[in-house]
């Protein structure tokens, strides 16, 4: 599964919060004025740009204003690929509310909105928020996405939701930065009854990888989620897997293989 460029990925930062993939930090000098001409550029059926300041940093805002810095440093930081665990999971579901947490660009949600999704993408970097409400209006379905720039867990999310994602979300090795269980404990409360959560990390990667996140196997995800108290006998275990998958050679490394863990949970009925 190639749902990023890994020569981007790679790079070796000094992450306070370590968001593989789809998730980046707030830039510090952003302002409501700013969010706000981002947010009208496309007129008044653009999608909504959400702006609740800064959020608290989690260890440290130097790493958080690196990683706003690397999407501003360039036109795309990730590839266009979308992850796989959509076009298997989601794609039987009839189309509803979704929420993508660490959506950096949005190319997961494109995908989305194009099935006639309504969508929220939650992201630290506006700069990344910005490269998803513009795609969105590009496909015509401005009026169906929401950006929110923010701390997923600091942040009012209204309504319910039929699918939540978290895609390489990793906390740091020494055991700093974000806590998955609890963000996956967090974000599973705002599904409705029924709903699907999506989750994919890296479980083993290649040697020559060399950022500082933690690994996790789907063992130790769902292990986490019962010890939040979250995952009870009503909840659905879909799939808790871990898939092993071919990392093309690059200008940077050579060819290797990389382990994702899947967990795909069901919440309970009415």
């Amino acid at each position: 599964m190639n749902v990023h460029n890994d020569s981007a990925r790679d790079d070796p930062v000094a992450p306070a919060l370590y968001m593989l993939a789809h998730s980046s930090i707030l830039k510090d000098s952003m302002n409501n004025e700013q969010l706000s001409n981002s947010h009208t550029q496309h007129g008044d059926h653009s999608p909504h740009l959400d702006e609740v300041g800064a959020p608290k940093p989690i260890t440290g805002s130097d790493s958080m204003s690196a990683w706003e810095k690397r999407y501003a440093s360039t036109q795309r930081l990730w590839s266009e690929d979308v992850n796989e665990l959509l076009p298997e999971f989601a794609a039987p579901l009839a189309p509803g509310r979704a929420l993508d947490i660490g959506c950096g660009e949005g190319t997961d949600l494109l995908y989305l909105l194009e099935r006639g999704w309504q969508v929220v993408g939650v992201d630290f970097s506006a700069t990344a928020i910005a490269r998803f409400l513009d795609g969105a209006h590009r496909i015509g379905a401005a009026d169906r996405a929401t950006g929110l720039v923010g701390d997923a867990r600091a942040l009012h999310i209204e309504g319910l939701f039929d699918l939540v994602t978290i895609f390489f979300v990793h906390g740091n090795k020494d055991g700093s930065g974000v806590d998955l269980g609890a963000l996956i404990s967090e974000q599973a409360s705002r599904l409705k009854p029924g709903g699907i959560i999506l989750v994919n990390v890296h479980t083993v990667n290649p040697p020559w990888h060399r950022n500082g996140g933690r690994t996790y196997t789907a063992a130790q995800i769902l292990d986490s989620l019962r010890s939040t108290g979250m995952l009870t006998q009503d909840w659905t275990i879909q799939v808790a897997e871990e898939r092993w998958e071919d990392v093309p050679a690059s200008k940077d490394h050579e060819a290797g293989k990389r382990s994702n863990a899947v967990v795909v949970l069901r919440s309970p009925d009415m």
